[in-house]
């Protein structure tokens, strides 16, 4: 039999949340939002903290209408569950689309809804250098300290080309291995342990 707690009994690793770092959901995160999830932090501050799950794709491309224009066909992921009726995006195109908010690593936030609407249509802002999501994750004053406390997340570091380069249901595994250490342990569980195998502004599109 496999001895799980000889895997799991392994604490927060004390690295400081913030803007553009990340949350590694502990392996048995039981949610469908965050099971085995990956976050991306956009503001994080005294009041709170908010985030876009990056590893959630939903099962189809898309296309939407926004202003009574119909974008590309596009392949949208869960961000979240606050706010699933607005479109949010990460992208790498920097000062390309003015308004972006530096997240570090070429990692971009947002920025000008009208000048992503335009880049979209060029398909100069397209699957290799930007993701669309649904809707954030939000914590609460206090809420993801407490969570950290309680070891329900690793805080890690990615870059865009991790972002926007790997398969997106394998980040979880990724970014387990960029920390290295004890914590590859939690590669070698199963998601369900009774298995007996082993900054939130303007720059979003509200979907009518």
């Amino acid at each position: 039999m496999v001895d799980f707690n000889r895997f799991i009994n392994l604490r927060y690793n004390r690295v400081k949340p913030a803007d553009g770092k990340i949350l590694i959901s502990e392996p048995f995160q039981n949610d469908k939002y965050f099971g085995r999830s990956v976050v991306i932090i956009i503001d994080h501050n005294e009041e709170g903290t908010a985030g876009i799950v990056i590893n959630k794709p939903l099962r189809k491309k898309i296309s939407i209408m926004v202003n009574e224009t119909k974008l590309p066909v596009m392949r949208l992921f869960q961000g979240g569950p606050v706010a699933t009726n607005q479109l949010f995006f990460l992208h790498s195109l920097g000062e390309v689309i003015p308004g972006s908010i530096d997240l570090g690593n070429k990692i971009y936030w947002g920025g000008s809804v009208e000048m992503a609407q335009e880049l979209l249509q060029l398909n100069i802002l397209n699957d290799d250098n930007a993701r669309f999501f649904l809707g954030y994750a939000g914590w609460s004053k206090h809420q993801l300290n407490e969570e950290l406390k309680r070891d329900s997340w690793l805080v890690g570091t990615i870059d865009g080309e991790t972002l926007f380069n790997t398969e997106s249901q394998k980040l979880w595994e990724k970014s387990i291995e960029q920390l290295g250490g004890d914590y590859q342990r939690w590669l070698k569980l199963p998601s369900d342990p009774d298995r007996k195998s082993t900054r939130l502004n303007s720059s979003h599109i509200t979907i009518s």
